[in-house]
């Protein structure tokens, strides 16, 4: 929830009514960190996510310390570099890596999500200019639904997986 950019999240909630607010305006105060939003959702996906699992030997922290150091916005050319900003030569960022990196890095801005306004699908983050030629090919980041469709499964009255009305 905290890579989609949740603005608050309450975890470990008990029955008393006790939890952890986390707040996404305190997140850098928490971490110490001086990152963006962004280099921190990149610091999350590098460390690994349910998106995309770790370059071996790459936690948080190493994760935290190459972001740090990145000023290049081209993550096709930055994350090539890994190796040598963490001065870990073993470790291989190929190819297929670095697109697996940004179709995580899109599916935690673009997953499709139900606007109960407009009772359609729409993106969670508006689709940046830059990649409106590939918005066919992010179906990884969900399918749109007919507005009927799409109202059913939001309010739980169709399975999401066979799209049958459920009872």
């Amino acid at each position: 929830l905290t890579l989609f950019g949740c603005e608050r999240v309450l975890f470990k909630l008990s029955v008393h009514g006790d939890g952890v607010l986390y707040e996404k305006k305190n997140l850098f105060k928490v971490f110490g960190l001086q990152l963006s939003f962004e280099k921190f959702r990149y610091m999350c996906i590098t460390a690994g996510c349910d998106y995309l699992a770790n370059l071996p030997g790459i936690g948080l922290g190493k994760a935290k310390s190459f972001w740090l150091k990145v000023t290049d916005p081209d993550l096709r050319n930055v994350l090539r570099k890994i190796p040598d900003y963490l001065k870990m030569p073993q470790v291989s960022v190929t190819q297929d890596y670095i697109e697996r990196f940004i179709r995580a890095n899109n599916t935690f801005l673009y997953q499709l999500v139900f606007d109960p306004v407009t009772r359609t699908e729409k993106p969670l983050t508006p689709y940046a200019a830059d990649i409106s030629e590939e918005i066919e090919t992010l179906t990884y980041a969900g399918t749109y639904s007919s507005p009927k469709i799409a109202t059913q499964m939001a309010l739980g009255n169709m399975n999401i997986r066979s799209q049958k009305q459920v009872d």
